[in-house]
């Protein structure tokens, strides 16, 4: 709802709430009745226009409580007028003293009046010196969904410094959770290539010291048999060693190699010191920074909410057979997103995770990790005094 002792304003912000989808809810006749007969006389409309009457703390009181009495308004722009300017103690003295109320209200004042906006601020009033700003606020207050009660656990923070996992010891963490990887053997400096390896493969260096394995020359495809393992082997080694050389990477991956991909995703995790576990998903592979096309949600999330976040990533639509192209298997991403939400619930020592790419296979098909990085933080040991 929008109330004000300035008309024209009011009906700015009106436009502003609606240009973002809002709907501005005009008050019942019964509630209109009711402010008439406590003595205040306002005319039945969209906006609950008080005049100068605005300007009066009981009668701006007595309003107050009866919108929110109604309980027909989830919140209210409170539009001030040139007494926010120009009469700071009058313009705000009612709506500090409805902070913290059941129906919640903000503030827009025009034209721009600075003491009236930190009076009301430092009373838990949020105030906006432009229409705008409070419009966009407004609209993403209540395009908000309340947490889940399963979201809102708090994660413990181990003291201690974090450690990145190599990508293979990062899959036995994500498999644990129920994220599906391809087969894989790794391969020591002294290890033979093994017989049964299902060709193609891909093979990989393996090192917690190289997230970004492409971009050392770390990755060889479509490797076609034992001997073309032992030569990739040795390619991506001595690649690593010169971009790398103080790494010293001995060992690689070798990865099934998953074909009939319909599109590559991101899921990732993170615990934020501010706000708690999160997950995200996005578009996948190496161009994922060029995107800002993602979800987040506070972790765990349940199934319902892994398919709004899928619903709300425009890339997606690469999987819903978009130009004729074939259907992604988009039931089973929404698995791998609960999936790797229950590192909230089961890894607290992990503090960060990404699964990129995440292969999208043809419907049915399910959704393959193909890469991993895991990252944890490990308790800092107990010193004895001597």
């Amino acid at each position: 709802g929008v109330i004000t002792s300035t008309g024209g304003g009011a009906a700015i912000a009106v436009d502003e709430l609606e240009m973002r989808g809002l709907r501005v809810t005009k008050p019942s006749s019964a509630t209109f009745a009711a402010i008439n007969d406590a003595g205040i006389a306002v005319a039945e409309s969209l906006i609950v226009d008080l005049t100068l009457a605005g300007t009066r703390h009981d009668k701006v009181t007595t309003v107050l409580g009866i919108l929110e009495a109604s309980q027909e308004l989830d919140l209210l722009v409170f539009v001030i007028g040139s007494s926010a300017r120009l009469n700071p103690e009058l313009a705000a003295s009612a709506i500090e003293d409805f902070a913290g109320r059941d129906l919640p209200v903000v503030a827009w004042a025009l034209p721009d009046a600075l003491v009236t906006l930190q009076r009301l601020h430092r009373a838990g009033v949020p105030a906006f010196r432009t229409v705008e700003s409070c419009a966009e606020s407004v609209a993403a207050t209540l395009r908000t969904r309340s947490p889940r009660p399963e979201a809102l656990t708090t994660v413990p923070h181990p003291a201690g410094p974090t450690v990145a996992l190599d990508e293979r010891a990062s899959a036995d963490v994500l498999s644990a959770v129920g994220a599906r990887f391809p087969a894989s053997a790794v391969l020591g400096p002294h290890d033979d290539v093994p017989e049964g390896l299902p060709y193609p493969v891909v093979v990989k260096v393996l090192s917690d010291e190289i997230a970004h394995k492409s971009d050392v020359g770390g990755v060889e495809v479509g490797v076609a048999d034992a001997a073309g393992v032992q030569a990739a082997r040795e390619r991506i080694l001595h690649s690593v060693a010169r971009h790398r050389p103080e790494v010293g990477a001995d060992t690689v991956l070798v990865q099934e190699m998953v074909v009939d991909v319909v599109q590559e995703m991101l899921v990732g995790y993170r615990v934020s010191e501010t706000v708690g576990p999160m997950v995200v998903l996005a578009a996948g592979g190496v161009t994922v920074e060029l995107y800002g096309d993602s979800a987040a949600q506070l972790a765990p999330v349940d199934r319902e909410v892994a398919l709004g976040m899928i619903e709300s990533v425009r890339a997606t639509a690469l999987s819903r057979g978009y130009r004729s192209a074939p259907h992604g298997d988009l039931d089973a991403l929404a698995d791998l997103v609960v999936a790797v939400s229950r590192l909230a619930q089961h890894r607290p020592d992990v503090v960060e995770a990404e699964i990129n790419p995440a292969a999208v296979l043809r419907d049915g098909h399910g959704v393959v990790a193909l890469d991993a990085l895991v990252t944890v933080r490990t308790p800092t040991p107990v010193t004895k005094e001597s």
